[in-house]
Formats: C-alpha cells, structure tokens, sequence
C-alpha cells in the first residue's frame, strides 16, 4: 500500500494563510480589500497609457459585476494598447455589452483593433455582428481578412455561406485555404461547385484543403472529380484524393483505388487498402480479402479489415469460408485466424476448432484465438485438445484458455482431468469444478483433499469443496477443522458455513473440547458459522462460555463464531462482557450489534457511550452501529462525531445523519456535503432533498471523485421524478434519461456499471437477510497479511462505511443490501486527520 505523510502543522498553517489571502482576491469587489479597486479606477483616469493599460490588466481579474463597466469604459480609450487590452478582458468575461464598439472597431484605420475586434467577437459568439464582419471580408489587410473568416467560423451564422464563397478569389492563398477549411465547418452543400473549382487552385495548400472538405461534406456528385486526381503526380494530392474517396465512402472509386494497392507507393497502397475498408461495398471488401494474399500489403489489410468484420456480414461470410477452406497458405490462414478473433466472430468457432483437431498450423495461437473470441462453443474443441495426447504445456494452455469459457456442460469433461499426469492441469480442474459448483464432483475432489501430495492441490480441492457445498462433505470439514494448514481450516470454517447442516453441530463441538491453538480458534469460528442465520442453543452456550477466557486470540475467535450465529440474546451478551474484552477488538463488539436492526434502548445508550469515548476503530463501529438501528436519540452524539478529527468516525456519522434524515440536519448535510474528505461528501448528498437539488445536479456533473458523483445519482433517484438541467447545460426529461446518461458517459468504469444497473436489485431481497455477507481475506502483492488495514466499503444503496481489516487481515460484512460492492483504499496515513487524497 502506498500512502501519503501529512504535511506539518507549520506547512499546514501556511497553506491556511495562502487560501485565507486568496479567498480574500477572489472577493475583492465585495470587501474593496486595501483600497485596490478604487485605486485601479484612478488609474484607469491617469494620463500615462502605460498606467491605464496595466489598471485594466489588473481589473480583468476581478468578478464580472466589478470589472464589466470599467472594461467598457476603456474600450473607448484614446490609446490602442489600452483598447487592445480591454478588449481581451471583455473576451475573458464575455461582455456581451462590448459587441457595439467592437463593431464600431472592424471600421477603424488602426489594422490592430480590425484584428483585434474580428477576434474578440468570434470568441463572444456575436450573431449581431455577423453582417459587419460580412463587410469586412473586403478588409484591404489580408491578416485582418483572415481574422474575420476565423471569427465568422467561431459564430456559425448560415449567412456568411455566400460572402464566403466569394473569399475562394481572394488573391491571397492563405485567406483562400481558411475560407476553404471554415466552409467545411458549415457543412453547406451550396459550397460543393466553388470548392470542387477550387480543385484547380494554382495554390497547392488551397487544393489539398479542397479536397478534405469534399470529403467531409460526403456530396457522391464529387467522386468523378476525386477520382481523376489520383492519377496526379503529386504525392500529397494523391493520398488527399484517397483518404476524402474514403470518407465519402464512393463506390464509384472502387476500382482505381484497387488498381493502387497492386502499383501505387507503400503509403498510398496502405491509405488505398484503409480507405475500401471505409467503403466497405462487396467489391471493396473483396479487394480487402486479395490483399491478404499479397505479403507486401497483408498487415494493412488485416489492420483494416478489423473494424469492418464487427459489422459488415459479407466480410464475415469471406472469412469463415477462408477458414473452412483447406490451410494450403498457413499464414493468410493464421491472418484470417487472428482477424476472427479481433472482432471476436463467434461463428467462427466451429471452424478455428476444427483446424486446432486436423490442421497442421501453431496450435498455441489456435488456442488464443478461441480464449480471445470468448465463446462457450470452444469448450468442446479444448476440452478435447485436453483429453488428447498432445504435449503437456499444449494442454495446459488449452484448459488456461477454458477459464473464461466453462460452464456446467463441461462437468464430466473436468472430472476426467482430475486423473490426469500434468499437476498444474489437475489444479486448474478442480478450481473450475469449484467455481461452477458441480455436486456430482464433491466424490471425486475429496480423495484430493486427504490423498494429494502437495498443500497447493489440497488447499485447492477443500476451497472447490467448500464452494460446491455438498452435504456429503460435512464430515471431510469436521476432519479439516484438526489440520495444521490454516488455509484448510478456512475452507473448512467456509464449507461447514456454506451447509449449516444442524447435524454438524454435535461433532464440531466435540472437536472443540479436544482441540488446542490455532484449531481451537478455527473450530469456534466453525462452530457458529454451521448454525448462520439461527439460534442455537449447543453453539451459543459454548461461545458464551469462551468469551470469559482472557486470550485475546481465543475472545477474537468467539466473536467470530457469534458473528455468525445469530440469536437475540448476542447483543445484550456482547454489551455486559464488554469491559472484559481486549481492547484491540473491542471495536468488532460494536460491529456484531450492527447486525442487529432491532435493538434496546439500553443498547442505544451503551452505543452513544462508545461512540463518544475510545479509539478510532470503536468509535466509528459504534456510528455505523447506530445507523442501522436508526436510533434518533443518538442524534446529538452523531452531529458532534459527524464534527471531528477522526476520518472513519466523520464518513460513518455522517453516513448515520444521512440515513436517519432528521429535519433540523439538512443545513448540517448541506455543510458536510461540500467537505475537503470526498467520502464525507458522498455520505451527505444521501440525506439532502428537494431544497438541494441544484447542489446534487452540480456534484453530479463536476466532482472528481466518483463516489460522489454516484451518491448523488443516488439522492437524485428519491427526488420527486421532473426534467434535470447539469452545470454543463445538458438537460434531461426524467431521472431515468440522467441515469442512463451516467451509465454511457461517466469517466469511471464502475459508476457506469452502477448506474446501469441502479435500481435491478431494489425487489431481490432473500427470506434471510443473513444470507447477504461479504467476506474478505486481504494479502498485499507479497502475500503478507494487512492487519488494520482500514477500507472503504461501497454499499449498494449508496452509502459509504468506513471499516477496518481485523488482526488476521479478514473483513467480515453482514445483512448487506442486495446488489453490488465496492472497495476502496484511501491514500494516506493512518492517522487522526481528516482524509484529503483521493482513493488510490
């Protein structure tokens, strides 16, 4: 893990300072800070020009409301640096107010203001200004001319087309090429005679440009005219002509850019074979399909045909025959191989499957090919490459390439391959039967389990078990409950969890009495993980009898054990022996009462307590724990926790404040909502309603940490449903346009797969809500634990819980809501400060 060191408490006052200092230059118009406006409108009355200027450098950096009349004053001014100087600041605050006198400008003899004012009011947008600028298309300046084209672009008024037209005479070459390249941004087809005369331009930069805006413009009138050019000598002009044919996407030109891959350049031969690729009729796709046969220009027409096999059919259909037929090239074969799986052509399964059995090709890259198609049909081929006699590392990469393609059909197929000679394919067998949770393969994994010769297989084969669940199996955890292997008696503790077969019970705790050290810990957990859900008196009188032990190891277990065990009695349990447990975990007591919504006032009370006394750990279960009991009486203790220095308290009381939605803390959330900790934000934009709505639009659509953004996705879900408008301008008819918005165009992966899925999970609840748990065993890339490590868990209704790895770098969550979870791992040091990074 990597973190970040707080700055010093001097560094810190520092940075308080600097903010202070310029939080009060940003407000100077308010406040008239040391006088500084007053004295700048002085000078803008000085009798120096150079004084003048600089006062209007210095008000363009003030708010608009303070700076926007003086700017117009100096507009007027009698010196042009002063005038040009204003000119960009009405530019940096669109003063819409200066359009007049920049008009007044684009007449002036001074050729600096024409510029100057062409600029500024393309840059403001100025529809007003249009006709003048029309006007000044006749400049005697070709700079200034230029200028007005550019500023007429920027505008993108339908009126200047024909003004326009007539800049294609310019005597200028420069001001022809812009006036070229701007008709292209307009996209008028009124353009399409004049720019095709320009094809003749005795500018070569005219033509060029002439030719790409016919090629945008996409008028298949100009096709004739494109194609001549390609019997040009000009290099550039040919590639030109090739690349607009491309994007006109003319079948008309098919042929000569055909005859071009055979006699052409390498660049034209490789911009001819991209440019049929656009086009993509049958001829082209043929020609694509030839070139593959040809080595000079086979890695260009692989390149191209990519893109076109996702879509075009035909293309699809010439590739599977290319694949039927018999591999008499085997390199166009491994190129059409290769092109399959790019665009990831299903169909062509059946036939790479068949030359990966018959064809005397490099089955290796068969193999990835079929693995980067990802379709479920290459199961048979592999599994039979499998159960072949093929070279072992050949074999081991085709049950390497099934990860990602298994399913249920192959069950009998993997079981086999339990027999098989090569160790690293027997082990990746038994973690697919366990992935696919196969019953009917528990009888065979279990000689694995007891018989295997080395630790890797067996720890693989009791996970397998303890995924598939078999209650046949019961008996082989019990056993596993006594192995020195600590990773055995996790998937022990697992499996025996996974059946919580009440029958288990009786032999678990007879294993208990007689085991000492490690196992003995693994049994307690055992012990209440096999009764998950229910009460139970055998486990729970023993559990209770374990938590008067002083072993710190052994209460850690029991409250494993009663973790799992759900019974009524359990919290005011844990509430009375809380003074006699370790300090160290004293936090998990306050995580187990979590899980118990309905909970007594006396528990309440002993929560607040916690919550405003101890350490970090403890304090921030105690908040979460009051979250989930909803208890208004705790609402003080939250608010002042909610205040205060420690990271995981802040981000869970005010997750509690949130979730529990008292009126008098709408003005509190709306505070904690704008917090330097963007999980502390995240939290608060849950609680906010109707009256913050245009707050939540706003972290929507600009906050950088994406948690935030997708809390108040969250918070505008439960608004009552009504057109959205973002910051950014873009508007929405209903929350469910905005959400499917988010679930397209968000920077972050995971806030996409959220939202488009928001709101599918809403109605899957389970008859028992203890079925719905996570559970997390953390190593770092080393393998070494992460003791304490502190997390951040992600719920799926949008609430964020600070929480923390326990002494044997497990995280156990319960009663969650149905959907999907996210971690995160802040970036910083473990300290008592509030949290500034972003999660790593």
């Amino acid at each position: 893990m990597r973190y970040n060191a707080l700055p010093r408490p001097r560094r810190l006052i520092g940075i308080g300072l600097a903010l202070i200092f310029a939080s009060l230059g940003t407000l100077a118009h308010g406040f008239d800070w040391s006088g500084r406006i007053a004295s700048d409108l002085r000078d803008l009355r000085s009798p120096s020009a150079r004084v003048r200027r600089t006062a209007v450098e210095r008000i363009a950096g003030y708010s608009r409301q303070a700076a926007e009349q003086p700017i117009l004053n100096a507009l007027a001014d009698v010196d042009t640096t002063v005038r040009l100087a204003a000119a960009k600041a009405a530019a940096r605050h669109r003063l819409v107010r200066a359009v007049p006198s920049l008009i007044r400008w684009l007449t002036s003899a001074d050729e600096a203001l024409r510029q100057e004012g062409a600029r500024v009011l393309g840059q403001l947008k100025a529809k007003s200004a249009v006709q003048a600028l029309i006007r000044s298309l006749e400049d005697p300046e070709s700079k200034t001319r230029l200028r007005v084209i550019r500023a007429l672009a920027e505008i993108a008024d339908a009126r200047a087309v024909i003004p326009l037209l007539g800049c294609l005479q310019d005597p200028n070459a420069t001001v022809r090429q812009a006036a070229v390249e701007v008709l292209t941004v307009f996209g008028d087809r009124r353009a399409i005679p004049s720019l095709m005369a320009s094809l003749g331009d005795p500018a070569r930069t005219v033509r060029l440009a002439a030719i790409k805006a016919l090629g945008r413009l996409r008028d298949p009138k100009t096709a004739y005219a494109l194609t001549r050019l390609l019997r040009q000598a000009d290099r550039d002009i040919v590639l030109g002509a090739i690349d607009a044919l491309g994007d006109l996407k003319s079948a008309y030109a098919v042929p000569e850019l055909a005859k071009l891959i055979n006699v052409g350049s390498t660049t034209q031969r490789r911009h001819a074979i991209a440019a049929l690729a656009r086009i993509a009729t049958v001829e082209a796709v043929d020609h694509l399909f030839a070139a593959l046969e040809t080595s000079s220009v086979r890695q260009a027409a692989q390149q191209s045909l990519g893109p076109v096999l996702k879509t075009n059919r035909y293309a699809q259909a010439r590739l599977l025959r290319l694949l039927r037929r018999s591999p008499s090239n085997q390199s166009q074969t491994l190129v059409a191989v290769a092109l399959a799986a790019e665009a990831q052509l299903g169909t062509a399964v059946p036939a790479i499957g068949r030359l990966l059995m018959h064809a005397p090709l490099p089955r290796e890259e068969l193999i990835t090919a079929l693995q980067s198609i990802g379709d479920s049909r290459a199961q048979r081929p592999l599994l039979t490459l499998i159960a072949s006699d093929a070279a072992a590392d050949l074999r081991y990469a085709a049950i390497r390439a099934l990860g990602g393609l298994v399913d249920a059909r192959a069950d009998q197929s993997l079981i086999a391959t339990l027999d098989d000679p090569d160790l690293r394919i027997r082990r990746l067998a038994i973690s697919y039967l366990g992935r696919l949770r196969i019953r009917r393969a528990a009888s065979a994994l279990r000689p694995s389990v007891t018989d295997a010769n080395d630790i890797v297989t067996r720890r693989l084969a009791a996970r397998a078990l303890a995924e598939i669940a078999a209650t046949d199996s019961a008996a082989i955890f019990v056993e596993l409950l006594s192995h020195q292997d600590a990773a055995l008696r996790r998937s022990a503790v697992l499996g025996l969890g996974r059946i919580h077969d009440p029958r288990t019970l009786a032999p678990i705790l007879r294993r208990c009495r007689t085991l000492a050290g490690a196992n003995h810990l693994s049994c307690l957990q055992a012990l209440g993980a096999a009764s998950r859900g229910r009460s139970s008196d055998l486990a729970f009188d023993y559990l209770r009898e374990r938590l008067r032990q002083p072993s710190s190891a052994i209460q850690s277990a029991t409250l494993d054990g009663l973790a799992a065990l759900k019974d009524p009695r359990i919290p005011t349990l844990l509430v009375d022996r809380f003074a006699s447990i370790a300090a160290p975990i004293r936090y998990r007591v306050a995580q187990i009462v979590a899980h118990y919504p309905s909970l007594r006032a006396r528990h309440i009370r002993r929560l607040t307590e916690w919550l405003e006394g101890g350490d970090q750990k403890l304090r921030s279960a105690a908040a979460w724990a009051l979250l989930e009991s909803g208890a208004r009486a705790s609402l003080k203790a939250l608010r002042r926790a909610a205040a205060s220095r420690d990271w995981a308290v802040r981000i869970n009381a005010t997750a509690a404040l949130a979730k529990i939605g008292a009126d008098d803390d709408q003005s509190r959330l709306e505070v904690l909502a704008s917090d330097v900790d963007p999980y502390v934000r995240a939290n608060a934009l849950l609680g906010l309603r109707s009256a913050h709505r245009s707050l939540l639009l706003n972290r929507l659509s600009s906050d950088q940490n994406p948690w935030v953004r997708l809390s108040a996705l969250y918070a505008l879900q439960r608004l009552p449903d009504s057109p959205f408008k973002l910051d950014n301008g873009r508007q929405f008819a209903n929350v469910a346009a905005l959400r499917d918005w988010v679930a397209e165009h968000d920077s972050d992966r995971r806030i996409r797969l959220t939202a488009a899925t928001l709101g599918q999970f809403d109605r899957q609840e389970t008859a028992n809500p203890w079925e719905r748990w996570l559970g997390l065993y953390l190593l770092n890339r080393q393998g070494i634990p992460l003791r304490s490590q502190r997390l951040i868990l992600i719920l799926p209704n949008g609430l964020i819980k600070a929480t923390y790895s326990d002494e044997r770098a497990q995280l156990w969550e319960e009663n969650l809501p149905a959907g999907r979870c996210f971690i995160d791992v802040p970036a910083q040091s473990v300290t008592d400060a509030p949290v500034t990074d972003a999660p790593q």
